[in-house]
């Protein structure tokens, strides 16, 4: 029977999702190779990196097709150059499959003709880690039929957010193909607000502690502390979507917080850290919530009232978010699919376009390469 793959490529990981007809996906998450030496030209890392990911989740078995969501362009010298490298790879890794990347209009873009000059998409190729997110929304009536409303994807490192308006994605966006990733991020639909990676110094600089006002030290400090110390995240997932697969105690959280405003637990409580978490945490929403209030600027009247959230931070960041943006009809793909499948929502959706393609002819998809 053949098999489908579906990737995430990211700066930092790549998640895969695989699987046959009538048998449930499975997936897996690994951390990238990281040479920091040359932060954009780390070509190395994913030559290295993404065959790796691939066997230790095919085990040698023959893939068939396979179709790919990229954010890796902050890898690269350009985010075109991430793109064709992508498609390189998935073509030296899988000589004899379908190899194809999901575009940002819902088709799918085989990599052949990627690597034969066409340079019309590579650009808004290079951050589609939502459309995986929408192809699994497009196949649910969470947002009607045909759909209309928000799709979010927030994961450890951002929110990506797609406009459905009936069978087009984001007809604002799509005015000027060659401008789309410009405006994705001008307004608020590639937002880097996530529940694990986000630096605290992103949301605040300064705090009140125990009734001091303090400065944020830009020190890194990532957001999964305070999720940590919230319980924010679904544990197992996190854990298995983390660096390295690690996650820090909640212990380990509380000095990190301390850390972020250049104290440590001898100078602060644990009861006033707890409290600063929760103001990080309001801070995230407030954050997100008004990157998301530009997004609907930008959304058809028919569009700016209903929503389905996917990724590790849909329930304790995205659907709150959404509230303070003014959308309350708000459903949770957790409650709709596989919870582990809707947290990795990027690389299960590219699984299903996949398989789809393996199923038979697709509407708005090309040929194999």
């Amino acid at each position: 029977m053949p098999l489908a793959l579906g990737l995430d490529v990211g700066n930092a990981k790549v998640k895969l999702c695989a699987g046959r007809p009538n048998e449930a996906p499975r997936w897996v998450s690994m951390t990238l190779p990281y040479d920091a030496r040359r932060p954009y030209a780390r070509q190395a890392d994913f030559d290295a990196g993404i065959p790796r990911a691939i066997e230790a989740l095919v085990q040698g078995e023959h893939v068939a097709c396979a179709v790919a969501v990229t954010s890796a362009g902050y890898a690269y010298p350009t985010f075109d150059e991430s793109v064709v490298h992508v498609a390189e790879i998935l073509r030296r890794c899988l000589p004899t499959a379908d190899t194809r990347l999901l575009s940002f209009d819902g088709e799918t873009v085989s990599t052949g003709r990627l690597l034969a000059g066409d340079t019309v998409l590579r650009g808004p190729l290079a951050f589609t880690n939502p459309m995986g997110a929408v192809v699994l929304a497009r196949a649910s009536d969470a947002l009607g039929s045909p759909p209309w409303g928000l799709v979010l994807d927030t994961g450890g490192s951002t929110t990506g957010t797609v406009i459905l308006a009936g069978e087009v994605n984001d007809p604002v966006a799509l005015r000027d193909r060659a401008a789309y990733t410009h405006h994705r991020v001008q307004h608020g639909k590639l937002a880097w607000i996530g529940v694990q990676t986000t630096p605290l110094e992103a949301l605040a600089h300064e705090v009140s502690v125990a009734g001091r006002s303090l400065p944020v030290v830009p020190r890194g400090v990532p957001f999964e502390n305070v999720a940590v110390l919230l319980d924010l995240l679904p544990r197992a997932y996190a854990k298995k979507l983390g660096f390295f697969g690690l996650l820090p105690s909640k212990d380990d959280a509380r000095r990190a917080l301390a850390d972020s405003i250049g104290l440590d637990g001898t100078f602060v409580s644990d009861e006033a850290i707890d409290v600063l978490a929760r103001d990080f945490h309001d801070r995230a929403i407030d954050v997100l919530g008004r990157a998301l209030a530009r997004v609907l600027e930008t959304a058809p009247e028919a569009a700016r009232h209903r929503a389905i959230c996917f990724g590790l931070g849909a329930r304790s960041l995205a659907k709150p978010a959404l509230a303070r943006a003014g959308v309350s009809d708000v459903v949770l793909a957790e409650d709709l699919m596989t919870p582990d499948l809707a947290t990795v929502a990027s690389c299960y959706g590219a699984f299903v376009a996949a398989r789809s393609i393996l199923d038979g002819p697709v509407g708005g998809t090309e040929g194999p390469c």
